[in-house]
């Protein structure tokens, strides 16, 4: 609603408020603006309250007036400011009223925003002026709006998901909202997110990120919205549950120590936390030794030492599988001398899908023990 008035002695006011249904929570924010005048005589002061503009046979529901009630102290208090002579006054202020209380904290509620003014010509000349009309709807509640429905499913490690967190409606003061729950590799790149009245229901976007790992651990995680100030003081936002799909796979073995002149089986077992798809997992046995690189000292069952390989398929719904492989420690020339040295082999896993990692990083190394030291 807009009010123009011009008058060459008396204070003059253009501006705009509220007009229709504004929504309330515990509080409700009535957006006040405009510019008073009084070009002749300066302003003293103005005074904006908020008033009860309930249907009466004797006053107007269009117009608000000095005979509308003033609303209980305990719900609004008066803006008394001092003019200071000035010829022109900038109005621009959000004023906060409380939600009724008993049968009325929940029914719509007919409001309207008077504007007294005063110049210092003399005792004063005051008017009043009708700012707005407006309707509250106190059935309104003040929530954190989160919505998480872009995380359809585990975020990769190493990646990323996003939630955006959002108010129900205008507060009556600047609103903060912390983001809790950080943890088990997985962070948020906004720990608290600030609301302004006027962008209160504008979404801002979080940004979840899973950290890189030496595990084969699925990490998890539930952050949480937690909001204070503007009439929002302890609201809470549904929570946001987040889990990792870690593709990264682990190399075990059973028994990493064999005589040399001995056949010995020992078992190599791969391990993944993604059991969703059939994949192929080679397992390179490469050859080296401590000092020696005569790869005759010894042989596998499976792949030829330094060159060859062997595959374990992971089934489909199944997080590990095993393969069996027998070492031949060839018996070798040893005299009895310092010169034979532990030989080993070294087993390393490679071509892991879904742009996973192998670990341990450096494989699992099986020793040849030289029977010949003294």
């Amino acid at each position: 609603m807009e009010t123009l008035v011009f008058d060459t002695t008396d204070p003059t006011f253009s501006g705009t408020g509220p007009s229709g249904t504004v929504l309330g929570g515990q509080m409700a924010g009535i957006d006040v603006s405009g510019v008073l005048k009084d070009a002749t005589a300066g302003l003293k002061s103005y005074t904006l309250s908020v008033r009860n503009n309930a249907t009466d046979a004797a006053r107007s529901d269009f117009f608000c007036e000095a005979a509308d009630p003033a609303l209980a102290e305990d719900r609004w208090e008066d803006v008394e400011v001092m003019g200071s002579k000035a010829t022109s006054i900038d109005i621009d202020r959000t004023l906060s009223v409380g939600r009724p209380e008993g049968a009325g904290a929940t029914a719509d509620e007919r409001l309207c925003v008077l504007l007294t003014a005063t110049d210092a010509a003399g005792s004063g000349n005051s008017k009043d002026f009708s700012v707005a009309t407006f309707e509250v709807d106190w059935s309104a509640v003040a929530a954190v709006v989160v919505d998480a429905s872009s995380i359809t499913d585990a975020i990769a490690e190493a990646g990323t998901a996003t939630f955006t967190v959002a108010l129900s409606q205008r507060p009556t003061d600047t609103v903060t909202v912390a983001v809790g729950g950080a943890g088990n590799g997985l962070t948020v790149d906004m720990e608290s997110l600030t609301f302004a009245p006027d962008n209160a229901t504008s979404p801002q976007t979080v940004t979840i990120t899973s950290a890189a790992d030496e595990n084969i651990v699925n990490e998890s995680g539930t952050f949480t919205t937690t909001a204070s100030g503007g009439g929002y003081d302890g609201v809470k936002g549904d929570p946001v549950k987040v889990s990792v799909n870690d593709p990264d796979v682990m190399l075990e073995i059973d028994d990493t120590s064999v005589t040399e002149g001995t056949v010995d089986t020992v078992t190599i077992t791969v391990t993944r936390s993604d059991t969703v798809g059939v994949d192929a997992i080679s397992v390179n046995y490469a050859g080296g030794t401590a000092t020696s690189t005569d790869a005759s000292e010894f042989t596998v069952a499976e792949g030829t030492a330094g060159e060859g390989t062997a595959t374990i398929t992971i089934p489909s719904g199944m997080s590990s599988h095993s393969l069996k492989v027998a070492i031949t420690a060839v018996q070798g020339e040893g005299s009895g001398t310092d010169d034979d040295d532990d030989d080993s082999i070294t087993v390393t896993l490679t071509s892991v899908p879904d742009s996973g990692d192998a670990f341990p990083t450096g494989g699992v190394t099986i020793t040849i023990v030289d029977d010949d030291k003294t």
